[in-house]
C-alpha cells in the first residue's frame, strides 16, 4: 500500500483512485459486486452525495461498509441539491435561501438545509461519523443570478457569506463529532480568474478561517481531463492553480469526472467505446476514435503504450503534483480492474503532456 496518498493535512491517506458513486445505486448486484472488488484490490476512498440516485447510491455504500473495517474506509459525501426526496422535504420545510434553478432542481447551502442532510446521509450510510462532507456545487446561486443579469461585486459577496454561514455550521459537526473534515465540490474551480462564475479556493478558504482559526476546512473537489484543466493551469487562486494553491495550504483535492469530458457543450466519454464525432473540434475531419485521441496523447508526448485510452487518461491525472485522489466511476467489475491498472503504469510528465494534448485538440 506504499502508493497511498495524504489527503491533504487532514492525517488521512488515500488510494489514488476513488470510487465516485454517482450513478450507483441499491439493489443493483453489478454495482454492489464492482464496490466489493474496489476495496479487494486496495481502494479506500468512497465519494457519493445526498442526491446520487435520490439516496440509493448512499445505502448501497451503507451495505458494503457494513462488512469491512470502518476505520479503513475514507467516506465522502455532500450535500446542497434539492431533488426527488429532499425536493418533498424542501416543499414541506420552506428552507431559507432556496436557490429555484429549474423546475425539479433547487439547491439551498442553508444550515437549516444542511443539518438534514448530515443527518440523513450518515443514516443511510449507517455510519457514526462522516469523514469528509463537502459542499455540492456551491455557485448554484451565482449561475442562478447569472441566468437574470450580469453578475456584480455584492453578488460574490453574498455567495462567500453563504459559504461561510455553511461552514460555522460544519464547524458544530466537527465538534459533535459527525463530520471530521468538510469543504467544497465546485465545476467552478478552474475558471479563469476574470471569469464572472469562478469559485475560488481561496475564497472559500479565506471563509473558513474568517470561522475560526483552528478550522476544518481540508478537501475541494473539481472537474479535471484531458480537456478540462484549468484546476491545473489557470493561475485563479492568488496567482496560483488549484493544484499549487491546494498544496502550500494543505487542501486536499479530488477531481471528478476524469473520463467524462466536456468539449463544446458535448460530453465526450474517454474510453475505448469513443464514437466517431463525439468530439468534433479536434482533426480536420471534424471526427475522432479512441485511436485518435491516443495519437494526440502519443503527439504530445506519451510514451508509445498498448494501455486501453482509459488507463491512460486516468495515468496523466495520477502524475498531477498536489492531486490526492482521481474519482473514477467503475460501475463494473471490469471497469474497477481498468481503471485500478492505471495505478502501476509509469508516471509521465502530466502537466506537460495535458498542455500539449489541450494545445494539439484545441
Amino acid at each position: 500500500m506504499n502508493y497511498l496518498r495524504p489527503l491533504g493535512s487532514t492525517g488521512l491517506m488515500c488510494h489514488p483512485l476513488g470510487f465516485g458513486c454517482y450513478r450507483i445505486a441499491d439493489g443493483n448486484r453489478a454495482h454492489a459486486e464492482a464496490l466489493a472488488a474496489y476495496f479487494e484490490r486496495g481502494g479506500n476512498l468512497i465519494d457519493t452525495s445526498a442526491n446520487y440516485m435520490d439516496g440509493e447510491s448512499e445505502i448501497l455504500v451503507g451495505k458494503l461498509l457494513r462488512e469491512r473495517a470502518r476505520e479503513k474506509v475514507i467516506v465522502v459525501t455532500k450535500g446542497g441539491y434539492i431533488q426527488g426526496r429532499n425536493m418533498a422535504l424542501a416543499q414541506e420545510r420552506e428552507f431559507p435561501e432556496v436557490v429555484r434553478y429549474a423546475d425539479g432542481l433547487w439547491h439551498s447551502i442553508h444550515p437549516e438545509f444542511l443539518e438534514t442532510q448530515v443527518r440523513l446521509s450518515a443514516e443511510r450510510m449507517q455510519v457514526g461519523f462522516i469523514d469528509v462532507y463537502l459542499i455540492h456545487n456551491a455557485e448554484y446561486y451565482l449561475e442562478d443570478v447569472a441566468h437574470h443579469r450580469p453578475l456584480r461585486p455584492e453578488d460574490h459577496e453574498e455567495f462567500y457569506r453563504r459559504v461561510r454561514e455553511a461552514f460555522r455550521f460544519l464547524e458544530s459537526q466537527v465538534e459533535q463529532g459527525r463530520i471530521r473534515w468538510y469543504g467544497v465540490s465546485s465545476n467552478n474551480y478552474g475558471l479563469p480568474a476574470g471569469e464572472p462564475r469562478q469559485t475560488s479556493v481561496a475564497g472559500t478558504l479565506a471563509a473558513a478561517e474568517s470561522v475560526t482559526p483552528n478550522h476544518h476546512f481540508r478537501v475541494v473537489q473539481l472537474p479535471m481531463n484531458l480537456f478540462e484543466l484549468g484546476g491545473a493551469v489557470e493561475r485563479n487562486n492568488e496567482g496560483k492553480t488549484v493544484l499549487e494553491f491546494c498544496r502550500e495550504k494543505g487542501i486536499g483535492v479530488l477531481v471528478n469526472r476524469p473520463l467524462n469530458a466536456s468539449c463544446h457543450n458535448q460530453l465526450v466519454r474517454l474510453a475505448d467505446s469513443l464514437h466517431l464525432g463525439a468530439v468534433r473540434h479536434i482533426m480536420a475531419a471534424q471526427q475522432a476514435t479512441a485511436d485518435q485521441v491516443r495519437a494526440l496523447l502519443a503527439q504530445a508526448g506519451y510514451p508509445p503504450s498498448g494501455e486501453s485510452l482509459s488507463r491512460l487518461a486516468l495515468n496523466v491525472l495520477l502524475g498531477l503534483e498536489g492531486l490526492s485522489c482521481v474519482l473514477a466511476g467503475m460501475r463494473r467489475v471490469e471497469y474497477v480492474e481498468d481503471a485500478m491498472g492505471a495505478v502501476n503504469l509509469p508516471r509521465v510528465d502530466s502537466l506537460g503532456i495535458l498542455e500539449r494534448f489541450n494545445a494539439a485538440a484545441s
